[in-house]
């Protein structure tokens, strides 16, 4: 979805059926507690029917509430990456504000992970300075990723609705693009002043050939920085 000559990933859909029926199963089954003191079969002290009427007001609440709150995002889905033609922001990581990538930043790219539920990689230039912007368990994850080898910036397949084939090529458009603006600001600026070319911003682009394929053994779930935090 184009928007403001942004380009806007939303969050992929929850499973509905997988929590649309659980959040079923808490609203009727607060409803049966919520009735039980008034059935035959209800307890004969009158302060454990009260207990058990609140514990029922509460799974029939909750339930209600999860179930609105799976709707609205299903109708309405909320944006998971805001790609502008300087850089990214993604708001899978961050909190409300998101986090903000600019494009030269990215030294390098590639898919890996398993074959049904592959991550776009992204390693940083100046990781440091991106790292300083995370907080909390977003900082905390982006620091084990790097001690493991991981890219500081994964993007799940299973958090964004576009496949990660297609988001890799997005990027890659976007960052050569950048790059080539890069230099070419930097030659005017070398006509004009007679300074010295600045080191030019180098970006590589990993082959896929190192998603990992599928074996007969069961599969391992990918580590991932990339938690849904709704």
């Amino acid at each position: 979805m184009v928007k403001n000559d942004n380009i806007r990933i939303k969050r992929k859909k929850a499973d509905f059926l997988l929590y649309g029926f659980s959040y079923l199963f808490l609203i009727l089954a607060g409803i049966f507690l919520i009735s039980l003191p008034f059935l035959p079969i209800a307890p004969p002290s009158q302060a454990v029917g009260y207990a058990i009427m609140g514990v029922g007001i509460l799974f029939a609440g909750s339930g209600l509430i999860l179930y609105c709150m799976l709707l609205y995002r299903g109708i309405c889905p909320t944006d998971a990456l805001v790609i502008t033609n300087k850089g990214f922001t993604s708001y899978l990581v961050g909190g409300k504000n998101g986090v903000y990538v600019e494009w030269v930043n990215i030294a390098s790219m590639k898919v890996f992970g398993l074959t049904k539920a592959p991550m776009l990689g992204l390693t940083l230039s100046d990781t440091d300075s991106y790292v300083e912007e995370l907080e909390g368990r977003y900082a905390r994850m982006a620091k084990n990723n790097l001690e493991l080898g991981i890219p500081v910036i994964a993007i799940s397949q299973r958090e964004v609705a576009i496949q990660i084939a297609e988001l890799k090529t997005l990027f890659s458009r976007m960052i050569k693009g950048a790059i080539s603006w890069k230099q070419y600001a930097a030659h005017t600026k070398k006509i004009e002043t007679g300074e010295e070319t600045p080191v030019v911003h180098s970006f590589t682009e990993e082959p896929d050939s190192l998603v990992e394929k599928k074996s007969s053994a069961p599969e391992e779930e990918a580590v991932t920085m990339l938690d849904m935090d709704e």
